[in-house]
């Protein structure tokens, strides 16, 4: 897997959550509504779900345009299950709210 650049974060908000998970509230450029995003400390990579990224059709298509291979990538979750699903690569742009 190839590293991806890193993004800017400006402005953090946490919330506690009873699994001591850490979860904040992040505005995304290009993205009208906040989203949720878990921050995994211990993780490699980032990860967005389709159904978030795909909020924004327009970006996500592009994205889909780019990614023209068929390339998979396998992601070992939280759990220790490994899932495989089609490698799409999209830069976003985070701010975190309410620092």
């Amino acid at each position: 897997m190839e590293q991806v650049p890193g993004t800017t974060l400006l402005c953090l908000s946490v919330a506690a959550t009873r699994s001591n998970l850490v979860v904040v509230t992040a505005s995304v450029k290009g993205y009208p509504e906040p989203m949720t995003v878990l921050i995994d400390s211990g993780a490699s990579f980032n990860f967005a779900t389709k159904a978030s990224v795909a909020r924004n059709s327009a970006l996500y298509a592009s994205a889909l345009e780019a990614s023209k291979s068929n390339t998979n990538v396998s992601v070992r979750l939280a759990t220790g299950s490994i899932v495989s699903t089609r490698k799409v690569t999209i830069l976003l742009s985070v701010k975190f709210d309410d620092f």
